[in-house]
């Protein structure tokens, strides 16, 4: 399951949802809030060509279970592994006790002194890095092992897939790409 964030996104959220030799499901805003992605934006990226698209039901930014369908709900729990997308999304769901793998960038200070991640930073955290406890945001640290994969450079789409792949049962399967892709 990966957690939609920017409309924008969803077109490069495809090209790396292409990468990944597995069922995919990606999760949209019900409604239009800020710039989140919704179905309309998803579908107008093919995004339902290499994914199943679900609104997660909730009318506030981030993914705030308390306020998402049911059906949404059955689905998180249910997956084996969860790609949260953006900042809104990790600061609802940061101390969930399950598998989920953040995708952000750090655009506060707070967020950056309180993870010790630089401003400006790409991050791909592990939440079972950060323990099964609640954490508040003041006691996490770089000691909790957050663990940054770009850091000041590009990454492609098809190394990040077969990092997420690493850290789970998926496959990532190198297909025919557009030239430039990478």
């Amino acid at each position: 399951l990966i957690l939609g964030d920017n409309a924008g996104e969803t077109v490069f959220d495809r090209l790396l949802i292409s990468q990944l030799d597995r069922e995919v499901f990606f999760a949209v805003k019900s409604q239009p809030i800020l710039n989140d992605a919704t179905k309309e934006d998803a579908l107008n990226s093919g995004l339902d060509v290499v994914a199943t698209i679900i609104e997660n039901g909730s009318p506030r930014s981030g993914t705030y279970l308390p306020w998402c369908s049911q059906r949404f709900l059955d689905l998180f729990h249910s997956v084996d592994l969860v790609v949260s997308k953006g900042q809104a999304n990790f600061e609802t769901l940061v101390n969930e006790n399950r598998r989920i793998f953040f995708l952000l960038k750090v655009k506060c200070k707070l967020l950056s002194r309180r993870h010790s991640l630089p401003l400006g930073e790409y991050a791909l955290i592990d939440n079972r890095r950060l323990g099964r406890q609640q954490i508040p945001m003041e006691e996490s640290s770089h000691q909790r092992c957050l663990l940054v994969l770009m850091r000041h450079r590009t990454v492609s789409l098809y190394d990040l897939a077969q990092r997420l792949a690493a850290n789970s049962t998926m496959r990532c399967s190198r297909r025919a790409s557009p030239a430039g892709s990478r």
